[in-house]
């Protein structure tokens, strides 16, 4: 700890991937946690600075070798589960999916702290292995400035768009469809 602060070294890759769930997740997470400037420094994927906590969004080999740094403390998030991610997130060969489940396992038990933001993930985890003391469950936070209810004229303006009756019930959804 500097300056009174915490030294946070937050991790993710999800961005290589466009419309994931966890690249938006992080990020909301990192300017939620910038905010914070009287109690946390905040470094993104800067392997090269000293940290008390490094915080992992993915699951990438090369942050598997970071948590063997057993100096700061090494939380994990848990988005998924093998099970759910290689039925619609992950392309996985058939005779690799036990391997990248295990590897997928590994990586969760290796983390100090395991954050899961599904609270039926834990007794599935606890299956796994993963001690139950080690997982904690704490919700997406998503910014109210950014995702809020559009106004009456925007949303008629989009059903105009769309050629959709004003007084249509309508049902939208955003993010994967996928088991969870």
């Amino acid at each position: 700890m500097e300056n009174g602060k915490l030294r946070i070294n937050m991790y993710s890759s999800a961005d290589k991937v466009a419309g994931q769930g966890v690249g938006s997740a992080y990020e909301e997470q990192v300017a939620l946690v910038r905010q914070a400037v009287d109690l946390f420094d905040v470094e993104v994927n800067r392997p090269d600075r000293d940290a008390d906590i490094q915080h992992f969004h993915t699951i990438d080999p090369i942050f598997f070798l970071r948590m063997r740094n057993k100096k700061p403390l090494n939380v994990a998030y848990c988005h998924f589960l093998p099970d759910t991610v290689m039925d619609g997130s992950l392309k996985v060969p058939k005779p690799l999916r036990k391997l990248v489940a295990d590897y997928i396992i590994h990586f969760y038990n290796a983390a100090d702290h395991l954050i899961v933001v599904n609270p039926s993930f834990i007794p599935e985890l606890e299956k796994y292995g993963i001690p139950r003391r080690k997982i904690r469950y704490i919700p997406n936070y998503v910014s109210r400035e950014v995702f809020h209810p559009l106004g009456e004229e925007t949303r008629q303006a989009a059903r105009k768009h769309y050629s959709i009756d004003p007084e249509a019930f309508v049902v939208l959804g955003a993010g994967q469809v996928q088991t969870r």
